[in-house]
């Protein structure tokens, strides 16, 4: 008999959702090359990959990959915060998903980085506490 210690799925998402989170709060060292758009972009994949690893761990998954589609998934997880939810929901403002539509986001402004990379960090704290991380050093150190 054959024992095999694969990680769960969800444990890919967050370590993806940590790498991003990094990239992104790194990136504000270097504004010449992270432009707010970049930033936010980074952070928006972050809180993508750390949602799937809650709903996935939760036995759930997303409905699909907007910031409202995902607020609508993880609303169905128990006790999560209504305000980081409509946090979530607000950074949709910035996704521009469709090619065929004329351009309707908001621009990501200098100023608006801060509360996006604070979001980012509050649904990964929410994540620490959440997931089944196996042990303290795993919290902050991704695969």
């Amino acid at each position: 008999m054959t024992v095999t210690t694969e990680a769960p799925i969800w444990r890919a998402f967050y370590d993806d959702g940590c790498k991003y989170l990094r990239s992104a709060e790194g990136g504000r060292n270097r504004p010449q090359v992270f432009t707010p758009d970049i930033t936010f972009n980074l952070a928006a994949m972050a809180i993508e990959k750390l949602s799937m690893a809650l709903l996935l761990e939760a036995g759930d998954i997303a409905d699909n990959h907007t910031m409202h589609d995902l607020v609508l998934s993880l609303s169905r997880l128990p006790d999560l915060d209504l305000g980081l939810l409509e946090a979530i929901d607000n950074l949709g403002r910035f996704e521009d998903l469709c090619p065929m539509a004329p351009p309707q986001n908001a621009v990501v402004l200098a100023e608006d980085v801060p509360a996006i990379l604070a979001v980012a960090r509050e649904l990964h704290e929410v994540s620490l506490q959440r997931l089944p991380l196996a042990s303290e050093a795993e919290l902050h150190t991704p695969r």
